[in-house]
């Protein structure tokens, strides 16, 4: 069976609105504030960065990641601490987050791109086809 032209196939390239970040109260943002700075993905941050991390970027929800309970957990293909895409049926990633593609890459293939090489050809097609709907921001 030859393989297919991974450029000519057709993705399911999913309609996402951008949502807003979530608001919290006051009391919830203090609690919030104390709760991530806590957390070993923040300290990381602060150690490899040499900055704060940017808990207001638009490209990911921390506060509603929060709400759901979820903690950052370590990811086995680059031993980085990652947060969840999804809390509470919610896209906590921007669909213009870098990698925001790869959760429904996995949905349509049911692989896992972080096993896949970064040159292997369905990850690039994937990647380029999001990328013309959600072009990335950094």
């Amino acid at each position: 069976m030859p393989n297919p032209n991974w450029d000519q196939l057709t993705f399911l390239i999913p309609d996402i609105k951008e949502q807003s970040l979530t608001a919290l109260s006051m009391a919830e943002e203090l609690e919030f504030q104390k709760w991530i700075k806590d957390t070993s993905w923040y300290k990381e941050y602060l150690k490899s960065y040499n900055e704060e991390p940017n808990l207001n970027d638009p490209n990911y929800d921390y506060r509603a990641a929060w709400k759901s309970g979820i903690v950052p957990e370590i990811n086995s293909s680059d031993n980085k601490y990652h947060w969840s895409d999804f809390g509470n049926d919610k896209m906590l990633k921007s669909p213009n987050h870098p990698t925001a593609w790869a959760q429904f890459f996995m949905n349509q293939f049911g692989i896992n791109p972080d096993i896949l090489s970064k040159d292997d050809a369905r990850v690039k097609a994937y990647q380029n086809a999001w990328y013309k709907k959600y072009p990335p921001r950094y």
